[in-house]
């Protein structure tokens, strides 16, 4: 019984603590402090967002199994149609990065 108490005792005061940590801001205060930090440091922000894209375009180089095929018209008309998948589903069915897919479909547009 003592060891129960002890630990409702433990992680109740470990929410109050949390509670008075701060960090309670609106979206909104949050999001204008994001765009002043961003205008503020363009270098940073810029090598960023480029770690970011690459580490997501990274999770689908393994589907490059068609790597400099041609693109077949199915595969163009699954790319370019209005009630398509997500990029991620489309890369795993047609075996295309996310990019080739991107790309294709751009030049097509």
């Amino acid at each position: 019984m003592c060891g129960r108490l002890t630990r409702f005792l433990r992680t109740r005061f470990a929410q109050e603590e949390r509670l008075d940590m701060g960090g309670g801001d609106k979206p909104e205060t949050r999001r204008k402090r994001q765009l002043r930090w961003r205008q503020e440091n363009p270098k940073a922000y810029r090598l960023m967002r480029a770690r970011q894209k690459r580490r997501y375009y990274d999770q689908f180089r393994n589907n490059s199994r068609r790597r400099f095929k041609r693109w077949t018209q199915a595969e163009i008309e699954r790319i370019t149609a209005k009630d398509r998948p997500t990029d991620r589903v489309l890369s795993k069915a047609l075996g295309r990065t996310v990019q080739a897919i991107q790309s294709q479909r751009y030049a097509r547009a």
